[in-house]
């Protein structure tokens, strides 16, 4: 039985091309243990924030610790939720994130493993992207990041995913925006 993984192979491209090059940071970061993530701080006082606003101040945090210069958080359909970083807008990139997730899903059905799957996909020129797929009330999100050719990998994301998924589950009921 062979597996076919050109779907992984499509959406690093896709992405590749939609991600604008970022210049590597001087130095890789030290500290190349799996990024702990603590809870995310109140926002500014006297400022009102989007639930918009806190899941993309989550995902430049989860950014800032893992040393990616893009991320995204996408539904599992690639409805896009948030993205910061450098080229991290554009309708193909949560589109090619719910691709590669699908495939991480399928993958870790062939190989009989359990848990929610990451995959790590390296780029031509050396940069990476890393997809974790979790849930949230049931549904299904994808975590995207793009991390430069000299960052340490950034372990399993399993901590970043549930900040990522905390701050998603304070969504309004009906998914509107509120403070």
């Amino acid at each position: 039985m062979s597996t076919d993984f050109s779907e992984i192979s499509a959406a690093a491209a896709l992405l590749r091309g939609i991600l604008d090059p970022v210049a590597a940071p001087a130095a890789a970061p030290a500290d190349p243990a799996p990024p702990a993530v603590a809870p995310l701080a109140p926002a500014e006082p006297g400022v009102e924030e989007t639930h918009q606003k806190r899941l993309e101040r989550a995902l430049t945090a989860v950014c800032h610790r893992t040393g990616a210069t893009a991320g995204l958080v996408a539904d599992g359909d690639g409805f896009p939720l948030a993205s910061v970083g450098s080229g991290g807008a554009g309708d193909a990139a949560p589109v090619s994130a719910a691709v590669l997730g699908d495939a991480a899903v399928r993958a870790q059905q062939v190989l009989g493993a359990d848990g929610d799957p990451q995959v790590s996909v390296r780029l031509g020129d050396g940069e990476r992207l890393v997809l974790r797929r979790f849930s949230c009330g049931g549904r299904s999100f994808n975590l995207l990041l793009r991390l430069p050719a000299r960052a340490p990998e950034p372990g399993p994301l399993g901590a970043v995913a549930a900040l990522l998924a905390e701050v998603i589950g304070q969504e309004p009921a009906g998914g509107g925006e509120a403070p």
